[in-house]
């Protein structure tokens, strides 16, 4: 229905065993929300994504990442392989 106003959603917040989940509905929430996490980092960081694509949201997640190694923040990640995946890496992960 286009034609009725969209609902201001509450967020989805939840805490698991300890681990506190956000889900963020919008792409581009998602990808500040990784580069903030990343950001953040100060000793280690373990990442899962479904896909990482070699585009301009995957390059600005695999330049954080290297940053954060720099910075020396131990960091490993795990993502599903797809066609358009590039998989080039910082030898420090």
């Amino acid at each position: 229905m286009a034609d009725q106003p969209s609902i201001p959603r509450q967020p989805i917040r939840a805490e698991v065993a300890g681990n506190k989940l956000d889900v963020i509905v919008t792409g581009d929430a998602r990808l500040h929300a990784v580069l903030e996490l990343i950001a953040q980092a100060k000793t280690s960081l373990n990442v899962l994504m479904y896909t990482f694509n070699a585009d301009e949201a995957g390059d600005a997640v695999r330049n954080a990442l290297d940053a954060a190694a720099s910075r020396g923040v131990r960091s490993s990640s795990l993502s599903m392989a797809s066609a358009r995946t590039r998989h080039t890496h910082s030898s420090r992960f």
